[in-house]
Formats: structure tokens, sequence, C-alpha cells
């Protein structure tokens, strides 16, 4: 395992309760998602501090996590399909740091949305990043 991954690993598992509560808010994931962009492109070059690391891997995660949901409900026929992957137009699916930088993007085009529950942003986003046919 690389080391500065370990290293990241460890310092999610020992963050002071402050900076593990869950991510509730558009504002509190976007946070992590601007740590997931230094991470991304200092991590080859340079040490990058435990904390960005940690805010980093948990906005990659939730993304991640978020978005293989949404496809699973929507096999399963649980969920109305509002994503459509077959047609992003820009968003790869599986490219996570993407996904950063666009939650980033859309979060400061849409401040009304700063105390929304993340879930319900991301859910807009992904809605325009891959609209479903009617």
């Amino acid at each position: 395992m690389n080391s500065r991954i370990g290293v990241a690993l460890l310092a999610i598992s020992t963050m002071p309760a402050a900076h593990s509560q869950s991510l509730t808010t558009t504002v509190t994931l976007k946070d992590d998602c601007i740590a997931a962009e230094q991470l991304i492109a200092t991590i080859s070059t340079q040490p990058v501090p435990n904390q960005v690391a940690a805010k980093g891997i948990r906005c990659l995660g939730y993304l991640r996590g978020h978005v293989e949901a949404t496809i699973q409900a929507q096999a399963a026929r649980t969920a109305k399909p509002t994503y459509c992957p077959e047609n992003a137009s820009a968003l790869q699916v599986t490219d996570f740091r993407q996904w950063a930088a666009a939650f980033v993007k859309f979060a400061d085009a849409h401040p009304e949305r700063s105390t929304s529950p993340v879930a319900d942003t991301l859910a807009v986003l992904m809605a325009e990043a891959a609209p479903c046919k009617p």
C-alpha cells in the first residue's frame, strides 16, 4: 500500500469528532472536494497534510457511493430514473476526480444550495450531467 494512502486512512480513522461528522450540507462536501482537488494535484510531487488527504478521500468516497447507489437503485427500479450515465456529456461515470471538480463548480454556481442536504444537491448535479430522456 502506498504510504501516503496509509497515512490518509489513518488520518480518517483518528480525526477528532468535529471533523468526522456526517456530510449533511453542500458546503461540507464542497470543502472536502476542494481538498480532493488539492490531493490529486500534489500527491505525486509533495507530501499532503493528513487532514487534506482525509477530506479528499472522504469526498471521492462519498461521490462514488452516491453515484453507485443511484445506479443500483434505478436498476432495481426502486427509484425513478434521474441519472442516465449513457447520456453523460462531459462527466465519465467512473472518473471521480471529474465528479469532485464538477461538484465544486456546481456548488459555487449555486450558493443558494450551500445549506441544502448534500444528497439533494448531488442528485441535481447528476440529473444535469446525464439527464434521462422522457
